[in-house]
């Protein structure tokens, strides 16, 4: 998503991570492996974009028993990631980030 860095991810770059794989829906299945998270991982984060209006589910009909959906990510997700993007060039000016230096 952002300059190579070494170590775990932050929390932020993985709600980042969620929110950009998803402004085209996708499966759950496809994004836990888009974003390299784990299903508990994923699980948490979606629960907190979805409380929060970042992320939606768009429920598609099905011809056979039960119905499958998909993730989206919401406008105001996109302005999350407009405004979280704009943040981070202005404060690391495009430089490649070390989080054990920051």
């Amino acid at each position: 998503m952002g300059p190579k860095q070494k170590g775990k991810r932050t929390r932020q770059e993985m709600v980042m991570a969620i929110l950009s794989h998803c402004i085209e829906p996708m499966t759950e299945t496809r994004l836990l492996q888009n974003a390299n998270l784990n299903h508990k991982t994923l699980d948490r984060y979606l629960r907190m974009l979805k409380r929060g209006g970042h992320i939606e589910e768009v429920f598609i009909p099905k011809t056979g028993p039960g119905n499958s959906f998909l993730l989206r990510t919401t406008q105001k997700g996109i302005v999350c990631l407009q405004l979280y993007e704009s943040l981070r060039k202005l404060t690391f000016n495009g430089a490649v980030v070390d989080n054990e230096h920051l």
